[in-house]
């Protein structure tokens, strides 16, 4: 009725010998004067097409035939071009359902099937009628909270007659919150969508009914939210509060904020250990819209299952010195990547991933964080004593106009900015939301052709003093060339502290920092540079390290050994800063590259690569040769050379020897292996 056309209702005041019906009360029409639409058979009463009801008491309810979106104002679902009655002046809307259906005078019916009727109601100002508190039996998914949308469960406040619900801490929110911590400079009112759905702020849900609503910035957070924001939760690696989202809705959460975050990796974030559980949930921030994964950011340190009888506690790599922990999840049966957090239990060698745990992380980030401690997965490289810690640097945040590392390069002297060009490029970046796209960390395998098979058949010749002596001479000739290395957006945008006043370095970097002076003293005290060049050296020596730290060794690659040599050679060159320790530490780290690539390489991917393309030529050799037999007759060549060196190898003891080592060591990080 009436989904075809808008009823144009015009006022009759004519006597007709036509019966009509009222469509509003269903009653026959004998007044003289009333309603009706000239395209139809749509009929409404005078006295139907305005009324006074309970619901809204302050004005008078007209009926509008027009067709429109409209949420109601009692059982609050959405409505598309039906009959509505309204309060223009408050925005007020009914359908006709509701607004025939009579108030409730007795609480007998009341009941619910599989509930239990405990005779405490509530008149929630959400709802024209009482709602009773029911106990909720077993799963039900009509019983769904209209405040929070989330599905009720033990007891609950409900309609039977609208299908209304509402969660106790839901029913129980006040009308308007005033100096919120999170907000406290505005009041926030609960709103009641009507026209038209509201857009969360935080979790950015653009579906929501109920918010809480600030008048002066017109701006809406959903009530899961509000909860949410009741809980803050100190990130030390941003200005502000956030506060922990169950389900964020935006498109844009597909990168993070996070620093060198899971799913800035194009690879890890294909991984099933990153999926929907702890994607679509995290941390946001309401000031300035910073958000981060929730396995990406912070995680309880300990957790209960209960299904394991020990607390489980998260570690950032869940495989010990002896290699004991193999890579698969006790909860689920299924492999595991161990380049991701995990959480264990070493007395039963017992390990699981974090989204097998999501539910009970997720039920402890939305509990009573007080007795909580938090962890910022990556931390524990860079923690010391607590006596120790007392000892090291003060660190401040800079009050002047040096904000971001972009900031800090405008300030070297012309000189040192034109060195710095020499071996490095960036784009300016204005605003980071234009640069969450852009933050993917590459780390695709290496695709093996012809050139590269030939070029790691040279290489699988070499001892290991050879080869570091090749990759040296190719990494110097790369930095000597002035080769750009990419400077990210990421670490242009890294905000800035002051440590001890002598420099300035990104927040993030200022464990690694502290950890390099406690162990190696002041690395560039010899340096004569300017205090922002210094510091911009001890930045690339801390990416190398903090980089070092969350690199396995089965992931390192020639690209990554070439910038981090880069990095260490400027600093060495033109900041003239002590690097020895490092140097070491990059020298072990190519060494072990080296034998892992030779076992991987010749035992397992130049084969298969070799013998692939020999079967690609054959079935085009049926009668062709030339070219393509010449072509068959070098990758024979090739797996024989390949063959001959692996038996040759087999040979020399020590190769074998430091080739099976360095398998054992392919699931350690780089600065395992390097310090």
């Amino acid at each position: 009725m009436g989904n075809s056309h808008s009823h144009h209702l015009v006022l009759l005041q004519q006597v007709t010998n036509e019966k009509f019906c009222c469509d509003i009360c269903d009653e026959d029409i004998f007044e003289p004067s009333f309603y009706k639409c000239n395209s139809c058979d749509y009929s409404v009463h005078k006295k139907c097409y305005q009324i006074n009801h309970h619901f809204h008491p302050p004005h008078p309810l007209k009926l509008s035939t027009t067709k429109n979106f409209f949420i109601c104002n009692s059982c609050h679902k959405q409505h598309n071009n039906q009959p509505y009655f309204t309060c223009e002046k408050c925005n007020f809307y009914m359908d006709v359902k509701c607004v025939k259906m009579p108030p409730i005078l007795s609480n007998d019916d009341h009941d619910f099937e599989n509930s239990d009727h405990h005779g405490r109601i509530k008149q929630h100002f959400t709802h024209q009628h009482p709602m009773p508190l029911i106990s909720i039996r077993g799963e039900n998914p009509r019983i769904k909270c209209i405040a929070c949308s989330r599905t009720c469960s033990n007891e609950a406040y409900g309609c039977k007659y609208c299908v209304c619900f509402l969660h106790k801490t839901c029913a129980n929110l006040p009308e308007q919150i005033q100096g919120h911590f999170s907000y406290p400079n505005h009041t926030l009112y609960f709103h009641i969508s009507s026209h038209r759905c509201s857009k969360c702020k935080l979790c950015e849900n653009s579906s929501i009914i109920f918010s809480f609503k600030c008048r002066q910035c017109n701006i809406h957070f959903c009530v899961s939210c509000v909860v949410a924001m009741f809980k803050p939760i100190n990130f030390k690696y941003h200005e502000h509060s956030l506060y922990f989202v169950e389900r964020i809705h935006g498109t844009n959460f597909d990168y993070c904020d996070g620093y060198d975050s899971y799913c800035k990796n194009s690879v890890l974030k294909k991984k099933p250990e990153f999926n929907r559980n702890t994607k679509l949930c995290g941390f946001c921030c309401v000031d300035c819209g910073f958000k981060v994964h929730l396995q990406c950011g912070i995680l309880p340190s300990i957790v209960q299952y209960k299904y394991h009888t020990h607390p489980l506690v998260l570690v950032d790599w869940a495989i010990d010195n002896d290699g004991c922990y193999e890579c698969y999840c006790d909860i689920c049966e299924t492999e595991r990547d161990p380049r991701f957090c995990a959480y264990i239990c070493e007395d039963c060698k017992y390990v699981a991933h974090v989204q097998c745990l999501a539910s009970e992380i997720i039920n402890v980030l939305k509990g009573d964080l007080r007795d909580v401690k938090l962890k910022i997965v990556g931390d524990d490289a860079w923690k010391f004593s607590g006596e120790i810690q007392n000892q090291l640097v003060e660190i401040r945040k800079k009050e002047d106009s040096i904000f971001t590392f972009q900031d800090l390069i405008h300030t070297l002297t012309e000189l040192e900015e034109e060195c710095f060009k020499n071996h490095f490029f960036w784009l300016k970046v204005r605003n980071k939301n234009l640069t969450n796209k852009m933050q993917s960390i590459e780390t695709t395998p290496l695709v093996l052709n012809d050139e590269n098979i030939d070029e790691l058949l040279q290489i699988s010749s070499f001892t290991e003093n050879e080869y570091i002596s090749f990759i040296y001479h190719e990494f110097k000739s790369f930095f000597r060339e002035k080769n750009h290395l990419d400077i990210k957006s990421s670490d242009l945008l890294l905000k800035i502290v002051d440590v001890e006043g002598n420099y300035s370095i990104p927040l993030n970097f200022v464990c690694v920092m502290k950890h390099i002076l406690h162990n190696y003293g002041d690395i560039g005290h010899n340096s004569t540079s300017s205090s922002s060049l210094k510091s911009i050296c001890f930045f690339l020596i801390c990416r190398v390290m903090k980089k070092m730290y969350a690199t396995l060794v089965i992931d390192i690659s020639k690209d990554l050994l070439r910038e981090w040599y880069c990095y260490i050679r400027f600093a060495k060159v033109y900041g003239n800063f002590d690097v020895g320790f490092i140097e070491e530490s990059f020298k072990a780290v190519t060494r072990d590259f080296f034998f892992i690539q030779v076992s991987k390489l010749l035992d397992h991917e130049i084969p298969n690569v070799i013998n692939n393309n020999m079967g690609k030529l054959q079935e085009k050799l049926n009668g062709v040769y030339g070219e393509l037999q010449n072509k068959m007759e070098e990758y024979e060549s090739k797996l024989e050379m390949r063959k001959r060196f692996c038996e040759t190898t087999s040979e020399k003891k020590l190769m074998k020897r430091k080739i099976d080592n360095v398998i054992k060591l392919k699931w350690k990080t780089a600065s395992q292996v390097g310090f």
